[in-house]
């Protein structure tokens, strides 16, 4: 993720308040999805998700747990590169970071972004998709463990982002929908841990079910 420090006129380039536009989306669906049922876009708007949240939730959690810094992509300022497909590529940040140096502060920030950034996207991409927002969730957190993974390699203090991703409800007695996005498993050495939601990318063409997949490790009266 980089800071925008003025105005970016690029090509295949989309303000960031786009993303909470459902029209918008329809515009960057393939030829074969444009008249699909809902249900029959849910795969590749999963496998879109995957990519706003990759440059978007990963760094936010490593910034937050190694330099105490947040982001304020609730605000959806600033700019995102597509590709050829369509797919977020770069995210181009306006705006001044945060600095947050009490444990308060930061768990207080965790629940901002999960309330004003990823909620109304996640809700965004359930509209058009039939209404199932637990994938979308569910790829959203995936991201958010992997920068934290990332910066408990360098002993930084992860405790917020951890708390965000544990805690089995938020502000208002509200169920966390972040929560616990692997599960173990128990009888593996080393432990493995597996997606507690699959995300259905395997259904593209040009995809198979990830070493994590649910679907893969699950018994099949649990199936």
């Amino acid at each position: 993720m980089q800071t925008l420090p003025g105005d970016y006129d690029q090509p295949r380039q989309v303000a960031a308040q786009r993303l909470l536009d459902p029209v918008f989306y329809d515009a960057l669906l393939p030829a074969g999805l444009q008249n699909a049922l809902p249900v029959q876009r849910l795969p590749w708007l999963s496998l879109w998700s995957h990519w706003i949240f990759a440059i978007t939730l990963t760094d936010w959690a490593k910034r937050l747990c190694r330099e105490r810094e947040s982001l304020p992509l609730w605000d959806f300022s600033g700019q995102i590169l597509l590709n050829d497909r369509g797919l977020p590529e770069q995210w181009l940040q306006r705006g001044t970071p945060c600095y947050l140096f009490s444990a308060t502060q930061q768990w207080q920030h965790c629940q901002r972004l999960t309330d004003d950034f990823i909620r109304p996207l996640c809700h965004t991409l359930a509209e058009l998709s039939g209404g199932n927002s637990r994938v979308f969730y569910s790829n959203a957190a995936v991201r958010l463990w992997a920068g934290m993974q990332q910066a408990e390699l360098q002993q930084a203090d992860c405790s917020a982002v951890q708390q965000l991703l544990t805690a089995t409800h938020l502000r208002d007695a509200e169920t966390n929908p972040l929560c616990a996005p692997y599960r173990p498993q128990p009888h593996t050495q080393p432990q493995q841990v597996i997606r507690r939601h699959c995300c259905l990318l395997y259904r593209l063409e040009g995809y198979e079910k990830c070493a994590s997949c649910p679907l893969t490790h699950c018994r099949k009266k649990e199936c």
